[in-house]
């Protein structure tokens, strides 16, 4: 359950004691949202959303909801729409669709809050409220992350809105945290860096193993370890490898193997960003 007072409900809303669909409680301590989207945030939200205590999903919409593959018995599954029995709406679509989407919502009076790091507050309609709801965390189809710990970043004009923001993200587990805009393009731009791009160098590892009929799954514990260092020490103090220690002979041979290789200017931009940061240029 959310900790604090419960937050009075301002919408239209059932009185208390009535069952929803989803068979739990209408009644004032609970939040009551609904969800749109059917991508992978989507998915991973809508399943956290009608599991966890303290939270009512009123209704999971999507432009195509035979994209929606979680459907429990009692879940108003169904084109996109103004839910009037829901506190927050939150949109967990593609950036360029938050605009368009949005505008189908402009009569509702509760708070609308989308979930995308890169994308302002104000790409809402001025007559809205407005929010966001930014899990900082990566979404792949059938991984099953968990919501539990991950840091949230929440923004909001009115100060209940940034309550109501919180408390949803910690009956989810999440950890809340106040950022605006630019804060939070920041923190995205950071997350591409430690997660996208590092993914990326891991699949190239993978197809370099393949090509030369390697055990991709050699490479396992090493990435293993290099996330448990991640979070024990500084990643500065981390690094090893033949850049950051000036081995000229290494990185000759790797240069040698990589000849004619599309990975070849990879290798010399990332050895070249070691090099500079340690000042280890040979």
């Amino acid at each position: 359950m959310p900790n604090g007072p419960p937050l009075s409900v301002k919408n239209d809303a059932s009185p208390p004691g009535i069952l929803l669909p989803s068979d739990k409680l209408y009644f004032w301590g609970m939040i009551h949202v609904a969800l749109i989207g059917s991508g992978n945030l989507a998915h991973h939200l809508g399943k956290a959303l009608w599991e966890a205590d303290g939270i009512v999903l009123t209704h999971w919409m999507a432009r195509d909801p035979g994209k929606i593959t979680f459907t429990p018995e009692g879940l108003s599954v169904g084109l996109i729409g103004i839910p009037r029995e829901a506190q927050l709406v939150l949109v967990a679509i593609s950036d360029r669709a938050i605009a368009t989407v949005s505008r189908q919502l402009e009569g509702y009076t509760g708070l609308l809050a989308h979930t995308s790091g890169a994308t302002a507050m104000d790409a809402f309609p001025k007559s809205v409220h407005a929010g966001v709801f930014y899990p900082i965390q990566t979404f792949s189809p059938g991984s099953g992350v968990s919501l539990e710990g991950v840091p949230v970043l929440i923004e909001a004009q009115r100060a209940a809105d940034r309550v109501l923001l919180s408390e949803l993200a910690q009956a989810l587990g999440c950890l809340p945290a106040q950022a605006d805009s630019t804060q939070r393009l920041r923190v995205h731009l950071a997350a591409v860096f430690a997660n996208n791009f590092t993914n990326h160098m891991a699949t190239l590892a993978q197809a370099y193993c393949r090509d030369h009929n390697l055990d991709p799954g050699l490479l396992g514990p090493l990435l293993q370890e290099t996330c448990r260092k991640w979070q024990a020490m500084p990643a500065r103090e981390a690094q090893t490898g033949p850049a950051r220690r000036a081995d000229a002979p290494t990185l000759a041979a790797h240069r040698n193997l990589l000849e004619n290789s599309p990975l070849l200017p990879v290798y010399e931009q990332l050895t070249e960003s070691i090099q500079s940061m340690y000042e280890t240029k040979l």
